[in-house]
């Protein structure tokens, strides 16, 4: 289903001849729209009313959900639309805009970025952030950028602000390879990456079974035994999952195809990064997953012609 979407996507985008400043409008009016609704939800937890378009429960009433199931997912959504709108207005002058000029000639759409990644009280948010930041790095500000994340990390793991505090506290667990803490550190984050190594460790390249998998479901026999805090038959474990049930001859294909589509030679830090949050941590059946890769890959190979026709350099 998510692939026939990817390929209908792509071809509605060569029949419309849509452009690039089309693709601007797109992408900016649906970060407007995480905004707006995250601002509403916001009113209603300070009113006291009833949350709209509310889902699930969180350990805090500010960690909201605006368009999406949960905030990590709002903020991999509008990572991703923030990239091919700053991708694409780039191409309309044909230069990188730096970012001063940028935040100046955009300032609305960034003041909604930021409110919903900064907002949404998401560790992931602030991974995101500094993804897209990323795009501006240049060999005169890399020291400075080095030196300020380095201070961001130790101020972080103190700090009042939560999302700054879990991301900074959970990354820095996640560096030490040891399963126990990151679930100590954060548990809610470490469901999403301590599974994908519980699975990487047992599967076996060495083996028949290996390459063509222990089969669909089986993920989910065992996973609560070694996951704390999950129901019994609950699986994750995103593409290291997908790679342990179905084996690694196809799960290695579609890694190699993905990375492929999502990867930027021009934007190497910032295109491998949403490509890991959003396709590896996330796994195949997923929209954040194909959103990314329709996306990262419209962002490279579209071209637009002088009579205004879209033309994809397929890859």
């Amino acid at each position: 289903m998510f692939f026939i979407y990817f390929l209908t996507a792509i071809k509605v985008v060569k029949k419309a001849r849509i452009n690039y400043s089309t693709l601007c409008n797109i992408t900016k009016y649906i970060i407007y729209a995480y905004a707006i609704v995250l601002i509403i939800q916001q009113i209603c937890v300070l009113t006291g009313l009833p949350i709209f378009n509310h889902i699930g429960v969180a350990e805090s009433k500010w960690k909201l959900n605006a368009l999406s199931a949960e905030p990590s997912h709002t903020s991999r959504y509008v990572g991703i639309l923030m990239y091919s709108f700053l991708h694409f207005k780039d191409k309309i002058v044909g230069y990188r805009i730096p970012f001063k000029e940028c935040f100046r000639k955009n300032q609305k759409i960034w003041m909604a970025f930021l409110w919903v990644i900064l907002t949404t009280v998401s560790g992931t948010a602030m991974i995101v952030l500094a993804l897209i930041l990323s795009r501006y790095l240049t060999k005169k500000n890399l020291i400075l950028a080095c030196t300020f994340l380095g201070i961001a990390f130790m101020v972080g793991v103190k700090s009042d602000m939560t999302a700054l505090r879990r991301s900074t506290s959970f990354l820095t667990a996640v560096m030490t390879g040891d399963t126990k803490l990151m679930m100590a550190t954060d548990h809610s984050a470490s469901v999403r990456v301590v599974p994908a190594i519980l699975c990487i460790e047992r599967i076996e390249p060495l083996s028949l079974r290996g390459w063509v998998g222990e089969g669909g479901g089986s993920t989910a026999t065992w996973m609560s035994n070694y996951m704390p805090g999950v129901p019994k038959g609950w699986s994750g474990g995103a593409m290291a999952s997908y790679a342990l049930e179905y084996g690694l001859l196809v799960s290695l294909l579609f890694i190699g195809l993905s990375f492929n589509w999502c990867y930027d030679k021009n934007n190497k830090l910032c295109t491998i990064g949403l490509w890991l949050i959003c396709v590896v941590l996330i796994g195949v059946n997923s929209q954040i997953a194909w959103l990314c890769i329709l996306m990262l890959y419209l962002d490279k190979n579209l071209s637009v012609r002088n009579e205004n026709k879209s033309i994809l350099q397929f890859t």
